[in-house]
């Protein structure tokens, strides 16, 4: 064979590796449901949230027994918010697609357990914010501000115990709610200072709801005020950091307070 051919040869042969299909990577997800709808599902997993494509046909199988020697496949319904799972599948498109997908039947116990508890919860914040907004007028019973440093939503030990103060208030008087509100001074981007007042309202919400121990129904969703207007021509660093604040305010029905 001439060198010309050899040549030839090789070029062809070069080209046509190139043109071999992909072939299917075998990829093992493991994490725990986060949502599950329109055929896709949301896994949290060490190294952040994955979406995972689940087609109809992709079996689900429920693992229990001894050694995991029972296995029922069951309905893609039973993949349950806060369910751990094991997917097996492949990303030969560029996306994780589900091959199948295990998990233990004690787990979907659990599961089932958190689920109602959520929806118990949504359902009773629903009804007294539905019975709040026909009460009319509030009151301010109590009020503190929770101040924070420049781009951040951590809260300081001594506002962690302004916050207690404010929590056990508001354990003491009946009919109480309490009204979040967070802000941002108005240096950066407009959009990202709503974002953060949402944060800091945010956080200061878990706070008290984690370590006040009030009644998740009693305190109100976090209001996002964005940018807070300061009235003077030159802001220096003491209004500023003013405005970088969370109002936490406890408000009663003025309908509780009449005779």
């Amino acid at each position: 064979m001439s060198r010309l051919n050899r040549n030839l040869l090789a070029a062809a042969l070069l080209a046509a590796a190139f043109q071999t299909p992909a072939i299917a990577a075998p990829v093992k997800v493991q994490g725990v449901v986060v949502t599950n709808q329109n055929g896709q599902l949301t896994i949290k997993t060490p190294n952040g949230d994955q979406t995972i494509v689940l087609p109809p046909n992709t079996p689900i199988r429920s693992i229990s027994g001894v050694f995991g020697g029972q296995k029922e496949e069951v309905s893609h319904a039973a993949l349950l918010p806060g369910l751990p799972v094991t997917i097996e599948g492949d990303d030969s498109s560029g996306r994780v697609v589900a091959g199948k997908v295990d998990y233990k039947a004690s787990d979907y116990k659990t599961a089932v357990q958190i689920n109602a508890g959520v929806q118990e919860t949504a359902r009773r914040e629903a009804e007294l914010r539905s019975a709040y907004s026909k009460m009319g007028d509030w009151d301010i019973r109590a009020e503190e501000n929770i101040y924070f440093k420049t781009g951040s939503a951590a809260i300081s030990a001594a506002d962690k115990d302004r916050l207690m103060e404010i929590a056990g208030k508001a354990k003491g008087i009946k009919g109480y709610v309490v009204s979040v509100l967070g802000y941002a001074d108005p240096r950066g981007n407009a959009a990202a200072n709503e974002r953060l007042s949402n944060r800091r309202a945010q956080a200061v919400i878990n706070y008290l709801k984690q370590s006040g121990h009030l009644l998740p129904g009693r305190v109100l969703s976090a209001s996002a005020m964005g940018e807070m207007n300061i009235p003077i021509d030159k802001a220096d660093a003491t209004a500023h950091a003013s405005a970088r604040r969370v109002t936490v305010r406890v408000l009663t029905s003025s309908a509780h307070l009449q005779p």
